[in-house]
């Protein structure tokens, strides 16, 4: 009776289990229909705004040219020494010395000591590290743990950050200031020296004497295209105009009135006649003259001794707003005519002496404006009269 039970649930929970099946297949197929229903809609409702994405930011990329400098350092002997880091290494006066603390640094070995000095410097403007060195001598070849060594130097140029990056190496490198071409341009330049030492022991004596590195610095003797971000200064000339910082001004706006004519040449090959095709040449622009309001007072006389009229004080002494053709006497009774002076820029007015007619007297005239008078009142904010604009 139990296995007649057992062989019961079994049937029933494999019922059970074929429903679900089918529920979620019929779940699956009602799903795809409604996608592809979603996908015929959105086929004919494109949201163009937000497709759209940015494509030009100042985290953009720019490459720019680096001309070859020599024999300068890029990259100076104190400036590498800020990321320096050694084993059984001392510096001193910008010299670093490789010497050892008399204790064995291989395994099963009895009298072998590891030296090593490595540099982390930005080469990423340089196309060679310039270093100088000096072997100090002494037991340059032993024998330890039945193995052969030698006190010859290495000289490891990689990229810090990239294990993969080509290197340059050399097992022997000589006494002397050394030239080496950089094996890429690496934000992480690394320089590892490295040598083996002689210690003195019960049975071998003898030891190596220290290494001394007494310049590790970078140059440009070669030219270097780098990229750099949009909003580095080395950038500046590219964001501006788009055409070389080498060219003069006069170059510059001839090369760029040519950018212009060929624009202007192509649509109107593309569009016919008629369509606009903006500017084809810059006119030199006048620089703007220092600025004067109109609304100076009659004791504020211009550079040729007249008064810069406007708001102020009139020719007879009277404070109001006079306006160009007015007639005003003096204070002697000669009549004064205000009159535009585009001599000296817009909104510029002078007073005159009115010529008497046929030796009579002469009528004064007074123009009294209708309405109410608007009256600008001078800005508190300071004006930088010798400020131009190129």
């Amino acid at each position: 009776m139990n296995r007649v039970k057992e062989l019961r649930e079994e049937k029933v929970r494999k019922i059970k289990h074929e429903r679900t099946a089918e529920i979620w297949k019929q779940q699956e197929s009602y799903f795809a229909e409604l996608k592809k229903i979603e996908q015929k809609e959105d086929s004919r409702y494109s949201n163009w705004r937000k497709e759209l994405k940015e494509g030009m930011t100042t985290a953009g990329l720019g490459m720019i040219n680096l001309n070859a400098t020599g024999d300068v350092d890029i990259v100076d002997n104190a400036t590498a020494l800020i990321g320096f880091e050694g084993q059984n290494a001392a510096v001193s006066g910008g010299t670093v010395t490789l010497t050892d603390d008399g204790d064995n640094d291989i395994a099963d070995g009895t009298h072998t000591a590891f030296r090593q000095a490595y540099y982390t410097v930005d080469g990423s403007k340089s196309s060679h590290l310039k270093i100088t060195i000096l072997k100090g001598g002494g037991t340059s070849s032993w024998t330890d743990r039945g193995e052969s060594w030698d006190d010859d130097v290495t000289l490891v140029v990689s990229d810090a950050a990239n294990f993969f990056a080509p290197t340059y190496q050399t097992y022997n490198l000589t006494s002397g200031t050394h030239i080496v071409k950089l094996p890429g341009n690496y934000k992480n330049t690394r320089v590892q020296v490295q040598q083996f030492a002689k210690l003195a022991s019960d049975g071998s004596p003898g030891t190596t004497g220290s290494l001394k590195i007494y310049n590790v610095s970078f140059q440009r003797r070669t030219p270097v295209n780098i990229f750099v971000p949009l909003d580095d200064p080395e950038a500046n000339s590219f964001i501006r105009n788009g055409v070389s910082g080498n060219l003069s001004p006069e170059e510059k706006k001839k090369k760029i009135e040519q950018q212009l004519q060929s624009s202007s040449e192509y649509l109107t090959k593309m569009f016919g006649e008629g369509i606009f095709t903006g500017a084809t040449e810059i006119s030199d622009v006048e620089p703007q003259q220092p600025f004067k309001s109109d609304m100076q007072t009659g004791d504020n006389p211009d550079i040729d001794g007249t008064v810069l009229a406007g708001f102020g004080l009139r020719p007879d002494g009277t404070q109001g707003l006079s306006m160009p053709g007015d007639i005003v006497p003096d204070h002697n009774g000669n009549p004064m005519k205000l009159v535009p002076d585009p001599s000296r820029g817009r909104g510029f007015n002078r007073w005159v002496p009115v010529k008497k007619a046929g030796g009579g007297g002469t009528m004064v005239a007074h123009h009294e404006p209708e309405g109410e008078v608007l009256v600008e009142k001078e800005s508190k904010i300071g004006v930088d009269k010798s400020a131009k604009i190129a």
